[in-house]
């Protein structure tokens, strides 16, 4: 079954049930770690195009104060699940340009792909193993 949570910009303490990320929509992401095993299977779908505040620091978020940094809550994510993959939809060529982008490709361990046929069907194999 596809149960879709959304974020924005990245990762953090929470993620959403809903896309228009209300407040009464919010699902903490220790309870996604809680409720769903390990071997469910985790796809992003982003730019990974962020600030470094917004991935590396303390209060990087934009939208709130974090406390954690979001690099550490998908560290979270991707410890515990064993298929992860990330879904982007900017060009590939631009991705090396991108801190942001080469550090969240390196700790997914190069799963990140471009949203074309060929990039989602190398997606599903990764998630089929």
């Amino acid at each position: 079954y596809l149960v879709p949570l959304y974020f924005h910009i990245f990762t953090y303490e929470h993620l959403w049930s809903d896309a228009a990320r209300r407040d009464e929509h919010r699902v903490p992401l220790v309870d996604v770690v809680r409720r769903y095993g390990s071997d469910c299977k985790l796809v992003f779908v982003g730019d990974a195009n962020m600030g470094l505040h917004e991935l590396l620091e303390r209060g990087g978020c934009i939208e709130r104060y974090n406390e954690v940094p979001g690099v550490q809550w998908f560290g979270e994510l991707t410890s515990h699940f064993r298929r992860v993959v990330w879904i982007n939809p900017s060009p590939v060529a631009q991705w090396p340009d991108t801190f942001s982008t080469v550090r969240v490709q390196r700790m997914l361990e190069g799963a990140m792909f471009p949203l074309t046929n060929e990039g989602l069907t190398a997606a599903m194999r990764v998630l089929a193993r």
